[in-house]
């Protein structure tokens, strides 16, 4: 990479970066749980990451999901999340693969899905990139919901 891609992607990053602030302090409705340390958390311990408000509840039925087969199977963290606040959001979920006693951590992954409208209803999946095996069970640790622009 030359040195002017390099430029344009620390740039692009950097507006990014800019664009999240700026939606959260425009007081866009904004909602996550889950675990990390970036955001409050809600009472089952799932961070709200940027969000104002806890959306754990828009978010159920994590499992993981193995599609291929023959050496080229994919691993995805599947979800389903619905809009249960009064406006259209985007919503941006962490889910974890880790062992069934939970002390190991396998990989993570990244679901999305964008304007959603309230009530609605979507399947979403992320996949993960690391070996994640047969008896790894999917936790939902961050969930954060903000206004669609």
């Amino acid at each position: 990479m030359n040195h002017t891609s390099k430029a344009r992607a620390v740039a692009l990053v950097i507006v990014a970066l800019v664009a999240i602030g700026a939606t959260t302090a425009s007081g866009s409705e904004t909602s996550s749980d889950s675990g990390s340390s970036s955001g409050s958390s809600s009472d089952s311990g799932t961070s709200k990451g940027l969000g104002s408000s806890d959306a754990t509840a828009d978010v159920t039925g994590p499992t993981i999901v193995r599609e291929g087969e023959g050496g080229f199977e994919t691993v995805s963290a599947q979800v389903t999340i619905t809009n249960n606040s009064s406006k259209r959001s985007d919503y941006f979920v962490t889910a974890v693969a880790e062992s069934p006693d939970h002390k190991t951590r396998y990989d993570e992954t990244m679901v999305s899905v964008t304007a959603l409208d309230p009530g609605q209803t979507s399947t979403e999946k992320g996949i993960f990139l690391k070996d994640v095996p047969a008896d790894a069970v999917v936790k939902v640790t961050e969930v954060q919901r903000t206004a669609s622009v």
